[in-house]
């Protein structure tokens, strides 16, 4: 019974993404990663920053976390739907919670 009804949230949500022309990650609660060469990281749907240090950023995304391990790295924009990391990129991780 809650299968059916988060499947019917899901044809809905994305029928209204349609409608109003946005990207589904807007609506389902996914979100969307840009990397941008080894400099740069650019994180939508994130919840929360989980650990902030200059080798690893990690954040929480709505079902899993995102881990981001490099040398110098700085959250140079933050808000509640995205985060920006710059610095020496050297690995992404995605772990479920």
């Amino acid at each position: 019974m809650q299968q059916e009804k988060e499947k019917n949230s899901k044809g809905i949500a994305k029928k209204l993404c349609e409608k109003l022309d946005v990207t589904p990650d807007v609506l389902l609660n996914s979100h969307k990663v840009e990397i941008f060469g080894r400099s740069a990281i650019n994180i939508s749907g994130c919840k929360k920053i989980l650990l902030y240090a200059p080798c690893e950023i990690r954040v929480a995304l709505c079902d899993s976390m995102l881990s981001v391990v490099g040398r110098d790295l700085v959250c140079v924009a933050y808000s509640p739907a995205e985060v920006a990391i710059e610095g020496r990129i050297d690995n992404v991780l995605f772990k479920e919670i």
